[in-house]
């Protein structure tokens, strides 16, 4: 069990105290790992970071690119060459940080969507391109990619796991699994146990949060029923928290741990 953490972790000095802040809580509700988001990653100390985590028995199990989309408005379909080289340059770097802490990285929003007059099938070309350069370079890392379905509310490529598993097997991508999300999936697929059954050989990671992107337990998604699809799948991976920070951020964290650990029981 995992949670996010983020984005962008503060400034230095500052952001090491806000990340041991973190840390701490996390250990002491019962999380096994955190996940992190960052928008700039080669300012950051992966030794501090790993140390920190070490101290408070955590594995740093993914780290979230969003924030360079989001914050920075890189991402790999971008009609300018020059951002998405840029892109690709600042997913090299996460790629780094990700190899020292032994984690996965994730491709989530930082794909971007087609914009203006620019067709959607261009937008899916040159993202196929910049998955292909970064998953040749994740084989030679040894660092594991991960690929997220997003809703088509927020992105118009690759919207469900078909979407990402059709990607995955035309690019003949070999580093890179697939990350399901539960809010994603109410609005994309037709039954979230069905596509975790479907996905069974490629999913690596799952965020977790209800029907309106509450913590769990705070919709109308059936989490037991997801939780059976998993074991019936074997799923070894994370359920990492990934929800609004509601109804504010200390219950938040604190209600998924009590729910999932309910759960997992």
């Amino acid at each position: 069990m995992g949670c996010l953490i983020g984005p962008g972790l503060g400034k230095a000095p500052a952001r090491y105290k806000e990340l041991e802040k973190a840390f701490d809580l996390c250990a002491k509700l019962g999380y096994d790992g955190v996940e992190l988001f960052v928008d700039r990653p080669e300012n950051l100390d992966p030794t501090k970071i790993l140390a920190l985590a070490r101290i408070h028995q955590l594995e740093i199990t993914a780290l979230g690119t969003g924030p360079i989309y989001v914050r920075r408005g890189l991402s790999l379909s971008a009609e300018d060459s020059s951002t998405r080289l840029k892109t690709l340059s600042a997913l090299r770097n996460c790629m780094s940080l990700a190899k020292s802490f032994g984690s996965l990285l994730t491709i989530g929003s930082i794909r971007g969507r087609s914009q203006g007059g620019d067709s959607r099938s261009k937008a899916l070309r040159r993202l196929g391109e910049g998955l292909g350069t970064i998953d040749e370079l994740a084989s030679h890392q040894g660092v594991g990619l991960l690929l997220e379905p997003i809703n088509r509310y927020e992105t118009d490529l690759i919207n469900t796991a078909d979407h990402a598993l059709s990607m995955i097997k035309n690019l003949s991508l070999t580093s890179t699994g697939l990350l399901l999300d539960t809010f994603h999936m109410n609005i994309e697929e037709r039954s979230i146990p069905e596509s975790i059954r479907k996905c069974r050989r490629s999913l690596a990671h799952l965020h977790v949060a209800d029907s309106n992107r509450w913590p769990p337990g705070y919709g109308h998604l059936d989490f037991q029923q997801i939780i059976r699809a998993l074991r019936a799948v074997k799923y070894e991976g994370y359920l990492s928290s990934e929800s609004l920070p509601k109804p504010d951020r200390m219950t938040a964290v604190k209600s998924t741990a009590t729910y999932l650990k309910g759960l997992l029981k």
